[in-house]
């Protein structure tokens, strides 16, 4: 949090925006980095269960409850990650302080 504080000390809507895109691209990298190796399996398991990507995408889109709930994960990242370019500057201007102070709140 204190390196979202420094990259908007010199606060302007798109630097918020950039500051925004370079977390949430963190935040994937993060998650995808830690899917690898997740779980190991055997070699009889890994030759019985290979599925190529297109397979399992079909297998997820054909599952109505599949859907909905990546649907439902989706929404929850976008929420999650999209409130601070709601909230900071609305926080800056009711609190009177700089958003690079805003952001700090959010760590406590």
């Amino acid at each position: 949090m204190a390196s979202i504080s420094r990259a908007l000390t010199d606060y302007t809507p798109a630097r918020l925006f950039a500051v925004f895109y370079v977390t949430c691209g963190a935040a994937v990298l993060l998650g995808l980095g830690a899917l690898l190796g997740l779980e190991q399996r055997s070699l009889a398991a890994r030759e019985v269960a290979r599925r190529g990507l297109a397979e399992s995408l079909r297998v997820v889109t054909g599952t109505p409850q599949a859907r909905l709930f990546f649907g439902y994960l989706i929404l929850l990242l976008l929420a999650i990650l999209g409130q601070d370019v709601l909230l900071e500057p609305f926080a800056a201007d009711v609190f009177g302080v700089p958003v690079a102070e805003t952001s700090r709140f959010v760590s406590i």
